[in-house]
């Protein structure tokens, strides 16, 4: 069974998306100096790898090719293939001194008269001393079957079988991932093989047209791996690459995400009408805010060798704008599950200089917040509640069988925004959504965690929640000063001092129920 998951990846997955679990696997089967070779300048070398043959170092050369290849395939590749196996330009990391094996990997299979020519020319290849391998479709499944054997501490298939059958009947939920994400986090677990996990799972979100969800499942990759790896000086060099490959996976389909996205959504009325759904005054701002944080999060991500090019600096930024002023849904977070979508968003006007559009953002999601607030209604729901909680909160007093919620006076959004407006010294904003959260009753709740694993965790017992966090009626010169919580959570964490400001960001968007004031600070400088 765990073997046709695997087939259904690998006729599904593109050669884009392919690169990360295919590092990982390469990883898992103990090679060394991997490194993705993407660009411009790869000489036919998509990867690179060294390994042990026996006694002997040899360096491996990878060509990818996603679906089968047939005679015409094969006869335009051939080419690509020479410079694969003579061409000694690459990489830093690819030793030309050590003996060289040749691999053409193939996520399908070698048809038609495409293997009878493969097999005469890798004839010709041996006559002239040197190699071609092929990995094909079958090649690959028994690999990754292989290092799922490693897998997770404990594992079992049946999680991941339940998450499938949810995926393909269009129920899964992000709350769901993040549960099913834990079981990457066990020390005895593979990284390796939690990554492909991550890949098989994040494929077939994208097969049902959740592109979202694949970015988020890749923040998981992440948020396992700073939980695996947090306080190690330097980090253990595997766990920092599990954060980097999963830095690469959501830059993979944030990229997918941003290229169906740009240049513009379309209007907020087109935007709902082309869903058709009925429950579009709900969807329509989850799907507008959900879409502005990943591309946030994607503008705001670091460089990485191999991953997609982003745009120019200011091209994603003027993007994020304009479908704040565009889409009223951005400043309509339906729950507290969409408050730290607040940051990143912030940050991005940050980078455009758009300080403005920010206090103007920021002021909306205010007035929004006050109403939902306001006399007569019940509050929005908590960060890990699930969607129809979401909407019987948010709908309480249209629908009477929702009127069993009780008031939630605590608001996840409030803290948000009064933090964003002081650490941006928004002295005016701050004070005006203070006032207005006084006036109605939404309470600012902070969750708290020391500068240990217990951040990266949603049930870790050690953390801390404040309902009703005392902050301060003006934004003080002093920001140690806005509340009491800020003079432990302003300084440097362990991922600002290893320069991981980023990573944090993605821990808060893959939990969804906290913020690191020390990584917004450190990022907005």
């Amino acid at each position: 069974m765990l073997a046709g998951v695997i087939e259904h990846f690998l006729d599904n997955v593109t050669e884009r998306e392919f690169a990360v679990p295919f590092m990982a696997l390469l990883r898992a089967r103990r090679f060394t100096e991997v490194h993705y070779l993407h660009g411009q300048y790869e000489f036919g070398k998509d990867f690179v790898g060294q390994a042990s043959d026996g006694d002997q170092r040899t360096q491996y050369v990878f060509q990818s090719k996603a679906g089968d290849l047939n005679l015409a395939d094969w006869g335009k590749g051939r080419p690509q293939l020479d410079i694969l196996r003579t061409n000694t330009l690459a990489h830093p990391g690819f030793d030309p001194t050590l003996r060289r094996r040749a691999v053409l990997v193939m996520t399908g299979r070698l048809v038609g008269a495409a293997a009878l020519e493969a097999q005469n020319y890798q004839q010709q290849v041996a006559a002239s001393g040197s190699s071609l391998e092929v990995w094909d479709r079958e090649a690959l499944v028994a690999s990754i079957l292989d290092a799922f054997e490693i897998g997770v501490a404990g594992r079992t298939d049946g999680p991941l079988f339940a998450l499938i059958g949810s995926i393909d009947e269009g129920s899964a939920t992000d709350a769901a991932l993040e549960r099913f994400s834990r079981r990457w986090i066990a020390g005895g677990a593979s990284p390796w093989a939690a990554i492909l996990e991550a890949a098989v799972v994040s494929e077939r979100v994208t097969s049902r047209d959740r592109l979202d969800q694949a970015c988020n499942v890749a923040l998981g990759v992440i948020r396992a791996a700073w939980a695996r790896g947090h306080g190690a000086r330097p980090p253990a060099p595997a766990l920092q690459e599990m954060a980097n490959l999963g830095r690469l996976l959501f830059r993979t389909y944030a990229s997918s995400l941003w290229s169906r996205g740009a240049p513009s959504l379309p209007d907020a009325e087109t935007l709902v009408r082309d869903h058709d759904e009925p429950a579009g005054y709900v969807t329509y701002p989850v799907r507008c805010i959900k879409y502005v944080e990943a591309i946030s999060l994607l503008g705001l991500s670091p460089e990485l060798s191999g991953a997609e090019a982003i745009p120019s600096a200011t091209e994603i930024p003027r993007h994020v704008a304009e479908c704040v002023r565009n889409h009223p849904g951005c400043a309509h977070p339906v729950s507290d599950r969409w408050a730290v979508s607040i940051v990143p968003i912030a940050l991005t006007f940050a980078q455009l200089g758009e300080i403005g559009l920010l206090g103007e953002y920021l002021l909306a999601i205010t007035k929004w917040l006050a109403d939902r607030y306001d006399k007569g209604h019940r509050g929005l729901a908590n960060p890990t509640a699930e969607p129809l909680e979401e909407v019987e909160y948010l709908l309480a007093n249209a629908f009477p069988a929702a009127e069993r919620r009780v008031r939630r006076s605590e608001s996840y959004i409030a803290t948000v925004v009064l933090d964003v407006a002081a650490l941006f010294d928004l002295r005016d904003v701050y004070r005006t959504a203070r006032n207005e959260f006084l006036a109605v009753g939404a309470l600012p709740c902070v969750l708290e965690s020391r500068d240990d694993e217990s951040q990266y965790r949603i049930d870790d017992p050690s953390l801390s929640f404040e309902p009703n966090a005392p902050y301060a009626d003006e934004r003080p010169d002093d920001l140690t000063a806005v509340a009491p919580h800020y003079p432990r959570q302003l300084p440097r964490r362990y991922l600002q001092e290893i320069s991981r400001s980023w990573d944090h960001l993605a821990v808060s968007a893959f939990l969804r129920d906290r913020h690191f004031l020390s990584a917004i600070t450190d990022l907005k400088a």
